[in-house]
């Protein structure tokens, strides 16, 4: 349900009758990639461009294992910013639960942001 109505709001937004950007429409500069990061991302890291990327949502996933899931945060972040300086990153369940950990979640983010920013 969630991909449908990312790709319907996607294709709304494209149709606007003063949508007359010198960009393309965003339904043909959109990728909704499916599967488990790093593999579902391999398309774009064996792209030769580097600026085609603006705007990468991580869905962090749900693990009990708070270190392994902050090393993925980690990675996920330093490979998007080291390929796409550029790009703006957005997402969820980087830090699910019961907040005891949000801080460390936080403190990573922001730490990463600061030296790829």
């Amino acid at each position: 349900m969630q991909r449908s109505l990312a790709a319907y709001t996607i294709e709304q937004k494209t149709m606007q009758p003063n949508n007359n950007k010198a960009a393309p429409p965003a339904s043909q500069r959109t990728l909704l990639l499916q599967g488990m990061y790093p593999r579902a991302a391999q398309p774009l890291w064996e792209s030769p461009r580097d600026d085609l990327i603006d705007l990468f949502y991580l869905d962090g996933g749900k693990t009990k294992n708070i270190t392994k899931h902050l090393e993925f945060v980690r990675a996920t972040l330093t490979n998007i910013w080291q390929r796409y300086p550029r790009c703006l990153v957005a997402g969820d369940d980087w830090s699910w639960g019961d907040g005891r950990h949000s801080g460390r979640f936080q403190a990573l983010i922001q730490r990463l942001a600061a030296q790829y920013g």
